[in-house]
């Protein structure tokens, strides 16, 4: 194989990749799907660690029903709320 098969063959992996990794993280740790694969995109293996070091919803919510705890939601009428 040629130098160029390889390396378009290595892009089209790169961008197919990431975007579905990141967008998998997301979605399990209840987080913006779409957003996360478009960080993928774009980013690679920057946005993959970045998704690994997202907080996980699921374990807060948990420990906020074990503890009888209710979560204040915080409205500061930004843009992205």
């Amino acid at each position: 194989m040629e130098f160029g098969a390889i390396f378009w063959m290595s892009v089209v992996l790169h961008s197919l990749m990431f975007p579905a990794f990141c967008a998998h993280l997301a979605h399990e740790k209840k987080a913006d799907a779409f957003l996360w694969a478009i960080l993928g995109f774009f980013f690679g293996i920057f946005a993959l660690i970045s998704a690994v070091g997202l907080p996980d919803k699921k374990v807060a919510e948990a420990l906020h029903k074990l503890l009888g705890e209710v979560p204040e939601k915080k409205d500061s009428g930004g843009f992205w709320n």
